[in-house]
């Protein structure tokens, strides 16, 4: 399991996100001040992820949310804004897609 500690969203507060081995998900924490954290959402990738980056990968400002997984790599468009499209999964060169041989 991977953890990023982070502002994510831009508001100036820390955010957290973790890798969620078993449920196939990279999980947010709106950072609330004081140490809060409001309620988890969770953001459903493809294959079993392992680590956690963020990069303005569209040039918009905001930080997207870059998930890896095993054969897979998973962009989370804005992920922390709450207004983000569903992930994106690219292969990663040499490897094969979940499931199949």
């Amino acid at each position: 399991m991977d953890v990023l500690v982070r502002d994510l969203d831009g508001d100036g507060l820390t955010d957290l996100a973790f890798a969620a081995l078993g449920d196939d998900a990279a999980v947010l924490f709106p950072g609330r001040g004081a140490g809060a954290f409001g309620a988890p959402r969770a953001l459903a990738v493809t294959g079993q992820p392992q680590t956690l980056t963020v990069a303005d990968v569209d040039a918009d400002g905001r930080l997207d949310l870059l998930v890896g997984c095993a054969s897979l790599l998973s962009v989370c468009m804005a992920a922390a804004t709450g207004r983000s499209p569903p992930p994106v999964a690219f292969l990663i060169p040499g490897q094969r897609r979940p499931g199949r041989g």
